[in-house]
């Protein structure tokens, strides 16, 4: 498997892989790829047609990485066509009639105008027959200058901008006699008196958002009750359509 940027590539890019996570649907916990954070550095791992190496968070290698990034990570350079990265043998870890998930983060750093397309491809070696690839994964990375889609993300403001469906939403310091605190920043929202699934707290984004262009969506969710002890959780994409049709898109869970 290969992660790869569609656009020409030349020596003054560098593609950063962050962490490449693929799990069965019946639910395995086994990834299907080794040493998916970088931590054993390339082990596992072949540079097809470029130069790869691994760095650290801390190094800021290559300039522009996200801030919010941890471990280890694989840089790729030196690519010449847009089908070279770096890829990993899965055939004996995988099987038939099963579907697998794939998710990687993935960055770019070099001399480029607007966004850049990354693939992640499926290549295919048949015994009698020519190899075949399959895309199984693309997005668009954008410049680091690009403005967060999300309005008041880590809830400074308080519930600025922020509203329920069908739920009370309520900003804390902390929960549980002093258990539960958030994981960054002062504060964290809390939904409560759910009574559907796609209930919960919700953001309007229409002017924020482009055509074509695809956007990294993360949050961190936890659950609290009594008796509880797992919960399924979504995040959906709630779009009206011009003749006022409501569509609901599963974007996560």
């Amino acid at each position: 498997m290969e992660s790869q940027p569609t656009n020409k590539a030349n020596d003054d890019s560098a593609v950063l892989i962050e962490d490449n996570t693929v799990n069965s649907s019946t639910g395995s916990a086994n990834n299907i790829i080794r040493n998916s954070d970088f931590s054993m550095g390339l082990h596992s791992w072949q540079p097809n047609s470029c130069h790869s190496f691994i760095v650290s968070a801390e190094s800021n290698y290559p300039r522009g990485i996200s801030t919010n990034s941890v471990g280890n990570h694989a840089v790729i350079t030196k690519r010449r066509e847009c089908w070279q990265g770096l890829e990993q043998e899965i055939t004996s870890r995988i099987s038939p009639g099963l579907a697998y998930f794939v998710s990687a983060s993935v960055g770019v750093s070099g001399p480029h105008q607007g966004s850049a397309g990354v693939k992640a491809t499926l290549r295919l070696e048949h015994q009698y027959s020519k190899t075949s690839y399959f895309c199984i994964g693309k997005a668009d990375c954008v410049p680091a200058g690009d403005k967060d889609i999300i309005l008041n993300p880590k809830f400074e403001a308080g519930l600025r901008n922020w509203s329920g469906r069908g739920c009370e939403v309520v900003l804390h310091d902390s929960m549980a006699d002093g258990k539960i605190v958030p994981q960054s920043g002062k504060v964290f929202a809390s939904a409560t008196k759910l009574t559907q699934s796609w209930n919960g707290i919700h953001q309007e984004i229409t002017g924020r958002v482009q055509p074509n262009l695809a956007y990294d969506v993360t949050a961190v969710v936890r659950i609290f009750g009594k008796n509880v002890t797992t919960a399924t959780v979504k995040a959906t994409l709630w779009v009206r359509t011009a003749n006022h049709h409501d569509k609901y898109v599963g974007i996560s869970k």
